[in-house]
């Protein structure tokens, strides 16, 4: 191969262009194209109706949108594509092939969605989407260990399919499961077994390509020049891969995982500066990433650093720690901080979905799907960082807003190092030691990049509150939030949430329960309730028994005969213990600021000396303290009601709205910063905020009907930052509000519907100004209950 195609191969790889430039671009309508296409169709005898979409179509908005794993590269970029074609067979891509030549119009491909800059569905110039979705068939050979993948399946497909065949076979590719085949294995395919098996891309040995000219070629019919290329320099500059055949790899039925997290005040820069020497020469069966995050310190309240150590080793915990204590005995790891598993256990570990079945891997959704503005970029390291360099960096993190930039580490070495410069487009060569990404996103919205643990309760004990249908399009359309409990099986809430990728958790009413001891009843209610839903909506999971005892240990008469029962039916169906915890109904003047996340000198446990900082800490350790008392210390804890009001009756504490927007913040921060409570440390929380409205029909004190996050005219009681940025949100909420963003409220009286008072109770609540057209400002006034 001649060397000097090398430097354009590297700019192809750190870009992964998923772009296919099959004719110099022009600006075309839509109906041109359209109808060159359909002609193509005609004379092939297929059909276009069920795989064109135009810009008029129902479905277009959902599917240029609902696979996008970033908003950043569509939020810079206005054009749209002219169609969409989601192809079944060889023929319709060929047909595609014709008119964009024809037309001199771009093609972008698409898999997964997951291109860092967006480069699968954006464009400047007019251009189509193929979208890949229809070529996802995978088979699997266990005889000669190799499967064929075509393009549009993910790599959570892949995974499935293989456990589905062997316990002992793997692939060696990407920790998220919604990442497209198509573009992982062209841009190369980083692992968490890349020191023992390499990339992705070094596994492919065959591949079917259709080029710019609509011929369809494997590896012999292409050549051994252009076969080199579509394995790392990106598969899609040079045609579309619609299979790769590759070599799966041989794993122990037992692989062990830890996450071991370490803050400044714990040594973390000296422990991420000894990683550095350490990660890319230790035994290659062990793969040891660091995530690094500036948070802010639960202790002391400041900005601090927090250092995430993740490992996948292939063999059993008792190697693992010898290897460890020999190598990099500073981390500390004991065999608490490990889990054994299997490797396809080990994928949803990875992906945070440790808690959900395997067959989560066949959604090509994130679950939930997370919307986030994100930039990244890369770099690879010839020689360790200083720890002087490493605090220079710890500055740039503390630059930004908490929790949204990160830092991530990911060794070379093992059998990386063996490859020639030339061997393959991807840099895994000897000279480097590790490759840097960082991360940026930037966004108000608290509940960004928390890997989906945020949700809301959807309770209805009103009789002001929209239609199911509007309010599954405002969470959808105008919010971050992907998770919803229901408190009940209704049809029409069901039927809302068809198509929109929410997670669903259903309550059973407590009047209900006793029904369902019944098995022939309760066979019957999931044929009748669930069955004709779950084609559309996205249940995962079903709630029995609300409000159950949580102390800290269980009443006498409920642990044996109740809970441990129960508890040995969530460990056998890999399912979470879900509890109530609600520091407000505890709380006290003598107490707030421990129920509200507030600084204070902490409580110690006299009994294991652990300090806590805040009162949610004590009340889920008190859970978890009860379970392990049962015998049980691997059912995970998932928080399924906790909130705060934000208006009471006269002389109660803390009842307010600056309080209750307090404690939801801090909440979603506590919960998904990875830090844990006392005894259940490195843990993050699925966690379901109460309520999604305020209820006027609840009965009991005034703090009741007021827990929610929105009025039932979806206008946010207070600023939690869960409200998607203005395009997407505010102008289709208020219209007429012409700008809105964390400080102001633009506001334009003869294009708006909604009165003025109202947004000024909203910039009351927020703590927006309030900008009418013509440029006088109105401070906000000051918040009341």
């Amino acid at each position: 191969m001649d060397n000097s195609s090398w430097p354009t191969t590297i700019f192809l790889l750190l870009f992964f262009a998923n772009v296919c430039v099959l004719g110099a671009s022009s600006a075309q309508d839509h109906l041109h194209f359209l109808q060159c296409l359909t002609d193509q169709f005609r004379l092939s005898n297929l059909d276009p109706s069920n795989v064109v979409y135009t810009p008029n179509h129902p479905s277009y908005a959902s599917l240029l949108h609902l696979p996008t794993q970033n908003l950043r590269p569509q939020s810079t970029t206005p054009t749209t594509p002219l169609l969409i074609i989601t192809p079944f067979h060889e023929l319709q891509i060929q047909a595609l092939i014709y008119c964009s030549k024809k037309l001199g119009t771009q093609i972008r491909i698409r898999s997964g969605s997951h291109d860092f800059e967006g480069l699968s569905y954006t464009s400047g110039v007019p251009f189509v989407i193929l979208d890949t979705r229809n070529f996802r068939s995978i088979s699997v050979n266990t005889e000669d260990k190799t499967a064929w993948v075509e393009v549009g399946a993910t790599l959570g497909q892949l995974y499935h399919t293989i456990a589905r065949h062997s316990r002992t076979l793997a692939f060696p590719a990407g920790t998220c499961p919604t990442v497209g085949v198509g573009g992982h294995f062209s841009g190369g395919g980083y692992s968490m077994m890349s020191r023992k098996h390499a990339i992705a891309a070094d596994h492919i040995i065959d591949a079917k390509l259709i080029n710019a000219d609509g011929q369809i070629l494997d590896r012999s019919s292409m050549g051994e020049d252009l076969f080199w290329a579509i394995r790392g320099g990106g598969g899609t500059s040079f045609g579309l891969v619609l299979a790769s055949k590759v070599e799966l790899v041989t794993v122990p039925e037992t692989v062990t995982v830890f996450n071991v997290t370490r803050m400044s005040e714990q040594n973390a820069t000296q422990l991420v500066h000894r990683w550095q020497y350490v990660a890319d020469k230790i035994d290659e069966n062990l793969l040891l990433r660091v995530f690094v995050k500036s948070v802010r310190s639960p202790v002391h309240g400041n900005r601090t650093i927090r250092a995430s150590f993740t490992s996948l080793y292939l063999g059993r915990v008792h190697d693992l720690l010898l290897i460890m204590q020999e190598k990099f005995p500073e981390l500390g790891l004991v065999k608490e901080d490990c889990i054994e598993m299997s490797w396809i256990e080990s994928t949803l570990y990875f992906a945070y979905l440790r808690n959900e079945s395997l067959d989560i891997l066949l959604s090509r959704i994130p679950s939930p799907a997370i919307e986030v503005y994100v930039k990244d970029k890369s770099d690879y390291v010839r020689q360790p960082i200083p720890v002087s360099g490493l605090r220079g960096i710890w500055r740039f993190l503390h630059e930004e807003d908490e929790n949204k930039s990160e830092l991530q580490l990911s060794p070379h070495g093992g059998v990386l190092s063996t490859y020639s410069e030339s061997e393959t487009p991807f840099f895994h060569i000897e000279q480097y030691q590790f490759t840097p990404r960082y991360t940026l996103s930037f966004t108000h919205c608290l509940v960004l990049g928390v890997k989906g643990s945020i949700g809301v309760n959807y309770g209805t004990e009103a009789d002001n509150l929209p239609p199911p249908a509007k309010v599954a399009r405002f969470l959808l359309d105008s919010t971050v939030i992907r998770r919803v409990r229901v408190f009940d099986a209704d049809r029409e809430k069901l039927r809302a949430f068809a198509g929109t990728g929410i997670a669903i958790t259903i309550t059973i009413p407590n009047d209900q329960i006793p029904h369902l001891t019944n098995l022939t009843f309760a066979q019957e209610w999931v044929k009748d309730i669930l069955l004709p839903h779950t084609h559309a909506t996205n249940i995962v999971r079903i709630l029995v028994g609300n409000e159950p005892p949580s102390m800290g240990k269980f009443r006498q008469g409920y642990d044996a005969y109740i809970l441990k029962p129960l508890l040995n039916f969530l460990k056998a169906t890999n399912s979470p213990f879900v509890i109530n915890p609600y520091p407000f109904f505890a709380s006290s003047d003598d107490n707030l600021d421990y129920a509200l996340f507030r600084p204070t000198v902490g409580v110690v446990d006299e009994n294991t000396n652990l300090t806590y900082t805040n009162m949610l800490d004590g009340q889920l350790d008190a859970v978890f303290s009860a379970i392990k008392r049962l015998g049980f210390t691997d059912i995970d804890i998932v928080i399924g009601e906790t909130g705060w009001p934000s208006r009471g009756d006269i002389g109660q504490t803390g009842v307010d709205l600056e309080s209750a927007a307090e404690y939801n913040r801090k909440l979603i921060q506590h919960v998904t910063s990875g830090i844990g409570t006392p005894l259940m440390p490195n843990t993050t929380f699925e966690t379901y905020i109460f309520a999604l409205f305020n209820e006027d029909l609840k009965p009991g004190p005034t703090c009741e009907r007021n827990f929610g996050l929105f009025d039932p005219n979806l206008t946010p009681v207070y600023d939690l930052g869960i409200l998607k940025p203005v395009a997407n949100a505010a102008k289709r909420i208020l219209h007429g509000v012409s700008h809105y963003t964390s400080n102001c409220i633009k506001y334009n009286r003869r294009d708006s519907t909604v009165p003025l008072q109202s947004l000024k109770q909203f910039s009351m609540r927020s703590g927006r100004k309030l900008s009418l057209t013509g440029g006088v400002l109105v401070p906000p006034p000051r918040a009341a209950t």
